[in-house]
């Protein structure tokens, strides 16, 4: 027998032949020996680790010095730890499977070509299966791991980088959802879901992983508190900043409005619009155009904010709303669509279109709204051109529907700059 034993210093070896035992392996531990052939110094056949007290640890298969055929292992216990194969280039390839000390199974999947490729399955002691990863080609792609009624996924892509992980109980979504940008690990969304449907906060962020919009999401669609956010990071939703200053005047004007911004309607406001507090009806008009423009974002959850579309498509709609308004004889509340417009053109011009100043309190500058480009100003003026005229006529009434109501109108136009003499001059001026 040839025992392999460290060379002495400066010694020189010939090529080793013959049986093997090695005391000094790396699997070597706690007085383990391994046994083997050497065949013109290359380790050949079945190798086999032996515990101190006899037992078999270890089977090995070797040609050439290339592992080969299926290695297997086992417990001190004498129940196996491990089963493995390999192809005629030494590297693992064929069905694996390791073992729990106990005897159940730990983890099962296949090799090809040295790397793991199909599922990968982990259990726990018992069987019942702790994660399943998905492998192609070495590199995982999917990871599903199972918490009670409850399963995590995580897919990968071709870098190792996360790109989607969400929850799932009885196969539909449920709890926190995560979603990154494509070749990045920065993350695009977070949302959450309740059995299958869109349920509580939302938020998505740009490449650089910045917020853009956050809010709350109800039966698979938006709910009004959504926040957007400008380039540094401030959030802000003009539709809130309007709200605060209304209840702050509603406050003042012991008015009963309610709490809850979000459940506020137009009639809740009326009062308060056309009331003595100028403050307030400016405040009122800019709450209605801002809810009509976050109306205008697409339902669709994709993380957009409002654009110069969604408030021009505002705009339009509620000079619509006027117009039926003023079919109707609702006088204050035509006066009321008017003024939001209004207030809507001057954020986005940077000026009034009728000279007229107006409290930095109550027009708040948008936090994440760029001002328009020489197509959308004009687009903006060609809406002045529409409104105008349109005021004009809310004006001009003569001996039409109520006169207290007529008079409410007037106050209203007023505390935006809106008169008779304005109006006329702007007109005058092409506008």
């Amino acid at each position: 027998m040839w025992c392999e034993r460290p060379a002495a210093a400066g010694a020189t070896r010939g090529v080793r032949s013959g049986p093997s035992v090695n005391w000094g392996c790396f699997a070597c531990k706690d007085g383990a020996t391994l046994h083997g052939r050497y065949v013109s110094g290359f380790r050949h056949g079945e190798w086999v680790l032996h515990s101190p007290g006899g037992g078999t640890l270890e089977r090995r298969r070797w040609k050439d010095d290339r592992k080969s055929g299926q290695w297997r292992g086992w417990y001190a216990n004498g129940r196996p730890r491990y089963s493995a194969m390999h192809d005629a280039d030494g590297n693992l390839s064929g069905p694996a499977t390791s073992w729990h000390p106990q005897g159940d199974i730990l983890k099962q999947g296949t090799w090809l070509k040295g790397e793991r490729h199909g599922i990968w399955t982990r259990r726990k002691v018992g069987g019942k299966v702790a994660s399943r990863t998905v492998y192609v080609a070495g590199k995982a792609t999917r990871l599903s791991e199972y918490s009670g009624a409850e399963v995590r996924h995580t897919e990968f892509d071709d870098k190792g980088l996360k790109r989607r992980s969400w929850s799932e109980r009885e196969g539909k979504k449920h709890g926190v959802e995560s979603t990154w940008h494509s070749g990045s690990d920065k993350l695009a969304r977070r949302a959450t879901w309740a059995d299958g449907v869109a349920q509580g906060k939302w938020a998505f962020f740009n490449a650089e992983g910045e917020p853009l919009s956050a809010g709350p999401v109800a039966k698979g669609g938006r709910v009004c508190g959504w926040e957007y956010f400008d380039s540094s990071g401030r959030a802000g939703s003009l539709r809130a900043t309007y709200a605060r200053v209304v209840a702050e005047r509603a406050r003042e004007a012991g008015s009963g409005l309610v709490v809850d911004t979000c459940s506020w309607t137009l009639s809740d406001l009326m009062p308060l619009a056309t009331g003595d507090d100028a403050a307030a009806t400016l405040a009122v008009a800019g709450w209605v155009t801002e809810t009509a423009v976050e109306a205008r974002v697409p339902p669709q959850l994709d993380g957009r904010v409002p654009d110069i579309g969604a408030r021009l498509a505002a705009c339009s709609g509620l000079l619509e709303r006027a117009e039926v308004a003023m079919k109707d004889e609702k006088w204050p509340l035509a006066a009321l669509l008017y003024v939001a417009v209004l207030l809507e053109i001057d954020r986005a011009l940077g000026r009034s279109i009728l000279g007229s100043e107006r409290p930095a309190s109550v027009v708040p500058k948008a936090p994440v709204v760029s001002p328009p480009d020489a197509a959308e100003a004009q687009k903006y003026r060609e809406v002045a051109a529409m409104l105008l005229p349109a005021a004009k006529n809310l004006l001009w009434l003569r001996g039409k529907g109520d006169k207290v109501e007529r008079k409410k109108s007037r106050v209203v136009l007023g505390r935006a700059g809106v008169t008779r003499f304005s109006i006329r001059k702007m007109l005058k001026k092409g506008r």
